[in-house]
């Protein structure tokens, strides 16, 4: 999969769970522009990859230490924003050696 396809399914992925999360009765009072904030919840969540080695074998590592949050705004979808941070030195591809190559300058 190339990066442009991945970063689209991502970004797909956002939007669909926004509009999961974010679609409760509106009552009298609510103040739909003010930014909702939804933090990435780590326990429940992975951020991973696969790529090709040598043209025909899959390697898949991926990082255990990594946050974000989304800020969205009801019906401004311009103001809505995604942050993720990912330590790249909890990277894990479970072969030493390669992550220790990977890691290298």
């Amino acid at each position: 999969m190339t990066k442009s396809k991945s970063i689209t399914l991502f970004i797909i992925a956002i939007c669909g769970w926004l509009a999961i999360n974010s679609s409760h009765a509106k009552t009298p009072g609510d103040d739909f522009n003010m930014p909702q904030i939804f933090s990435i919840d780590a326990g429940h969540s992975y951020v991973g990859f696969s790529i090709k080695y040598m043209g025909f074998a899959k390697v898949r590592g991926r990082f255990a230490d990594f946050a974000g949050a989304i800020r969205y705004v009801d019906g401004d979808i311009a103001k809505t924003s995604a942050t993720v941070v990912v330590k790249t030195a909890s990277l894990d591809t479970d072969h030493e050696f390669r992550d220790k190559d990977l890691k290298s300058n």
